[in-house]
């Protein structure tokens, strides 16, 4: 398939290769491929369809506005190839870069990666959700939706709340929820961020990569998860990250954080709770490990 469909239609047709497989991605597969001796590309399966649109259409728009991801050379959405190899299949240039999981994450690296996601969520749009499929209204439902839905699942786990029930916790969002008024338009977000999926190149420039999950979202969410994986507890990290994000953010943005900041971080922090309850569960490990990973 490589030699007869990919390798032409990037212009490399008869060219040697070399495939190796990877364990990277959780919902793609993904190969390194070389062709000849130094064009170093990725070739992912996609077993969605429509992640396969998503990425495309991302990539457009992230190139439109000078936004740094690997670039999509090849793609191939056909319901043949589906049937053939079991994926569909993309085929985009392998960017010279260390995932700052790997790396360590200093202050030049920090602040770099702040001013990156500024200027990222300074795309803004009226609607929310995707690009192929924005919408104009009902993110509060929703959002009051995702809460009380991860409020329920970590208490059906057996999740014990310090001082307060499941029921309190529902409350106090209620109560807070009209700070998402705050926000007066949603910002582009990678939508999947964590350390893997951002990129340092050997010149000190910042990458994302999988984007095929991106949306307009309300921008402190993305903040909020950005500052807890790159700082965790280290206040002073997470002050430099804040003073970096915000002077490259426009003069409004402080603002509006301002007024919704603490919802936001709740929220993220719920997140966090559900997504490594739902990985210890599906991961069973010794009883003294789950609980420090937990907390």
């Amino acid at each position: 398939y490589i030699h007869k469909t990919v390798l032409p239609r990037l212009g490399r047709a008869g060219s040697s290769l070399l495939l190796e497989p990877t364990t990277l991605g959780n919902r793609n597969r993904i190969f390194f491929l070389t062709v000849g001796t130094d064009h170093q590309l990725v070739l992912k399966g996609f077993a969605s369809k429509t992640r396969l649109h998503n990425s495309l259409i991302g990539n457009r728009f992230l190139a439109r506005y000078g936004i740094a991801a690997p670039r999509i050379l090849f793609a191939d959405a056909s319901e043949k190839t589906r049937a053939r190899l079991g994926w569909y299949v993309s085929c985009e240039e392998k960017i010279d870069g260390t995932p700052v999981d790997e790396t360590g994450c200093d202050s030049s690296m920090r602040t770099a990666i702040a001013a990156f996601f500024a200027q990222l969520h300074s795309l803004r749009s009226s609607r929310w959700g995707s690009l192929r499929s924005p919408q104009r209204f009902g993110f509060r439902t929703y959002l009051m939706r995702k809460i009380r839905e991860r409020v329920h699942s970590l208490t059906a786990s057996g999740t014990q709340f310090p001082g307060c029930d499941s029921r309190t916790i529902v409350h106090w969002f209620e109560s807070k929820c009209g700070a998402i008024k705050a926000i007066s338009e949603f910002s582009l977000c990678h939508g999947d961020v964590n350390t893997r999926n951002i990129l340092v190149t050997p010149d000190n420039r910042v990458v994302i990569i999988d984007t095929e999950a991106l949306k307009y979202l309300p921008f402190p969410i993305e903040y909020f998860r950005l500052l807890f994986f790159l700082c965790q507890d280290d206040e002073p990290a997470q002050q430099e990250f804040s003073r970096c994000y915000f002077e490259n953010a426009s003069p409004t943005r402080y603002r509006e954080f301002v007024r919704c900041k603490e919802f936001y971080q709740a929220f993220v922090l719920l997140e966090f709770a559900w997504y490594f309850n739902k990985k210890i569960k599906q991961n069973p490990a010794p009883d003294s490990i789950a609980k420090q990973r937990y907390h």
